[in-house]
């Protein structure tokens, strides 16, 4: 072989990890270089004393599901009195609005009359749709001439 021939060019020693720079975003998840990566997990670091057995876990779960089940319990008890008592406020204010319109006075105004009315005047009228219902509402009277006998 003559050494004019071109060979494959070997390819550089690859470098040991140590002595390459920390690439970005790989070395920790904040992507801060001076943090060190953690190896264990946080709750791996507790010492045994501090470590609750799994049988304590599962009782610590019973009662806290317990308290939850109290709680929610309670919160549907007081939400359900206060919807009864603004159904019972609801139903007294539509007891009184009835009310009220029962006991009102009302009067037969005729047509012609509604014409020559001031603007005034005509908004203190309540339209009433029929004679039915006014008479529903409260009586039908008014100042009329008198029956002749």
């Amino acid at each position: 072989m003559s050494d004019d021939s071109p060979q494959p060019q070997q390819p550089a020693p690859a470098a040991t990890t140590a002595e390459l720079p920390p690439i970005r975003g790989r070395s920790t998840v904040s992507g801060k270089v001076w943090k060190t990566a953690q190896t264990t997990r946080h709750t791996a670091m507790k010492p045994k004393s501090l470590r609750q057995g799994w049988s304590k876990q599962l009782e610590a779960r019973k009662q806290r599901q317990i308290v939850l089940a109290i709680q929610t319990e309670l919160r549907t008890a007081t939400a359900a009195k206060k919807q009864q008592k603004k159904d019972a406020e609801r139903a007294r204010q539509e007891q009184k609005r009835e009310n009220e319109k029962k006991g009102e006075v009302v009067q037969t105004v005729s047509a012609s009359k509604v014409k020559r009315m001031k603007k005034n005047q005509l908004r203190n009228i309540r339209k009433v749709g029929s004679d039915k219902e006014a008479a529903a509402a409260g009586g039908v009277g008014g100042k009329g001439k008198k029956a002749r006998k």
